[in-house]
């Protein structure tokens, strides 16, 4: 009875641990009443078929192992959404990933052990439980690593998402193999079992709780990150707001002049001075090209970020230049494409601020190429930027206000499954965000 009991438990947690890795690992977006019920129907289906092979003989070779894959590759492909090639594939790792460690931890304590690796697989035992447990622990183990690298914010760069999510769940499935070890090897003796179980436990909790908390940690970041955009946003309104007045009063100013300038111009001609006039035209000429044109697109937005970093150029006597497809402008949301522009040109422009003023060059460039929008910036550069920072992070010290640019890029360019790249290329700094037109990710 004890057995039928232990069998059915772990068949239940083995249903929805791999099921539930699909679940998690393709449905990204807002689940739905119909997602949850494909879920749970295939749970039970998955189950069932566990059940059945516990306790009926196999006929066949791996034919049970078959039958679980088939069951979730269904699932996958039928209910869940993503590339159909990952759909078909990650359900057979995940059953292969299975197959090792069960066979690696079977032998492994069929070697300290009376038992073999035909009985722990198919006998009832304490040997065969503390088995089956090991194998379920290190799949949880494993399953979990796979689906926080398949999450974007996390990259494994910092040493924190390294340690945390890493190192420290492997040392404590490594403390409790330890430990399991030790129980074999003194004959299950009771205090020492009651002693090591306190220690799994402890390290399991230990290990759960630092996952947690640095989830935490991450998405409280992302807020912040939300929050930082908005500001900026709101900034943008008030600089493009005092900018335009300050336009408006040079235009009047500008409007003011030329009445005086085409009346002394009339009395030059009227007088057949015209080398003093013709000299007068060209000044007056120097005197318009001097006079800033505001960029004028369809997107207000766009107008506004590419007017207040050309505005912050001028003051730094950068030479920026602008050239815009104005049919990307509909292809992506205005407040992304601020978030992009404006990182990139005040990435370019702290840079240059700081170079001597014949090297202080800077290009944004926003076009089609085939299928894709790419908004690139290019700024000239004294030496190479990438061999000493590849990653561009920021070099000023406070890092909580600063340093958050290329990552607000990079958040925005993943929205459109796009890419962003930077690299070198005669004495210039190009970073350019790739973005697939018309594919917004939800």
């Amino acid at each position: 009875m004890i057995d039928a009991i232990v069998e059915i438990s772990v068949n239940v947690f083995q249903s929805f641990m791999y099921i539930g890795f699909l679940f998690l690992l393709f449905n990204k977006g807002k689940k739905t009443k119909k997602d949850y019920i494909g879920f749970f129907s295939f749970v039970a289906i998955l189950f069932i078929a566990l059940t059945y092979f516990s306790f009926n003989p196999i006929h066949f070779t791996n034919l049970d192992e078959i039958i679980y894959t088939c069951i979730q590759i269904v699932y996958a492909v039928f209910l869940l959404k993503g590339n159909i090639f990952a759909r078909i594939i990650m359900p057979v790792i995940s059953q292969m990933i299975n197959t090792v460690i069960s066979y690696g931890f079977a032998f492994t304590i069929s070697c300290f052990t009376p038992e073999t690796v035909g009985s722990l697989v198919l006998k009832a035992s304490i040997y065969r439980y503390l088995c089956m447990g090991l194998i379920t622990l290190t799949n949880i183990l494993v399953l979990l690593i796979i689906l926080r690298f398949n999450k974007t914010e996390f990259k494994f760069k910092k040493w924190t998402d390294i340690v945390s999510f890493l190192v420290i769940p492997v040392m404590s499935v490594l403390i409790i193999y330890s430990c399991v070890y030790i129980s074999i090897l003194t004959e299950l003796n009771p205090e020492i079992v009651g002693l090591l179980t306190f220690i799994c436990l402890s390290m399991t909790a230990i290990a759960v709780i630092t996952w947690f908390m640095m989830t935490k940690i991450s998405k409280s970041n992302e807020i912040k990150t939300k929050l930082l955009l908005t500001e900026q946003r709101e900034q943008l309104y008030k600089e493009d707001i005092l900018h335009t007045n300050e336009q408006i009063e040079n235009m009047s100013k500008t409007k003011h002049d030329m009445k005086n300038n085409i009346l002394c111009l009339s009395r030059l001609i009227a007088d057949s001075k015209y080398e003093e006039a013709e000299e007068f035209c060209n000044s007056i000429s120097e005197n318009l090209e001097a006079i800033y044109t505001p960029i004028s697109t369809n997107d207000p937005l766009l107008n506004a970020i590419i007017n207040v970093e050309r505005d912050k150029a001028l003051n730094s006597k950068i030479d920026f230049r602008v050239s815009i497809n104005e049919q990307v402008v509909s292809d992506i949301k205005s407040n992304d494409i601020v978030s992009i522009v404006g990182n990139m040109c005040d990435n370019a422009i702290e840079y240059l601020r700081k170079q001597p003023e014949n090297k202080r060059k800077m290009t944004l460039d926003i076009s089609y190429k085939k299928s894709y929008i790419v908004i690139t910036c290019k700024n000239k550069i004294s030496e190479s930027i990438l061999s000493l920072n590849p990653d561009l992070a920021t070099t000023k010290k406070d890092k909580v206000s600063h340093g958050k640019g290329m990552g607000i890029i990079s958040d925005c360019v993943k929205k459109y499954n796009g890419d962003i790249r930077y690299y070198e290329k005669d004495n210039y700094l190009y970073v350019s965000a790739i973005i697939h037109s018309n594919r917004i990710s939800n």
